[in-house]
């Protein structure tokens, strides 16, 4: 490989590299709106499920959930179903106190597992760990 091939192939991957690390654009609390309305949303087509798993992706890495108190985000999501009793968030190492939503409404008996998003509190109630269980 001659040097202005290398160079070609060395520019690409630090594009890839900026790509892969870069937040979504928006400010959090548009996430978070979006986030919302996600999780009310039918759900008719694996395709609208895909979609709806990218949102709930972007908006974790846009930031959206960090920091926010367990009231703040009651207000910004509504108050999540306690995890106690979800097996998935054992396994994930969650307490009963976190929260777990489902992003999206199946309406479809083909649709079998919506997006999931998880979200631990700390001992001050505030956000300190969010899993995502992507569909796409």
């Amino acid at each position: 490989m001659n040097i202005a091939a290398w160079r070609g192939v060395t520019l690409a991957a630090c594009a890839v590299a900026a790509c892969a690390t870069s937040k979504p654009e928006g400010r959090p609390d548009e996430w978070r709106a979006r986030l919302r309305h996600a999780m009310t949303e039918e759900v008719h087509t694996r395709s609208q499920r895909d979609q709806l798993s990218r949102e709930m992706l972007q908006a974790v890495e846009a930031g959206a959930l960090e920091g926010l108190s367990m009231d703040e985000l009651e207000a910004a999501l509504g108050r999540g179903t306690e995890c106690a009793g979800y097996d998935l968030c054992d396994q994930q190492g969650f307490r009963g106190g976190d929260w777990y939503y489902l992003i999206g409404q199946a309406k479809d008996p083909a649709i079998k597992q919506l997006p999931v998003l998880i979200v631990g509190f700390n001992a001050h109630g505030y956000v300190n760990r969010v899993y995502t269980l992507k569909t796409h």
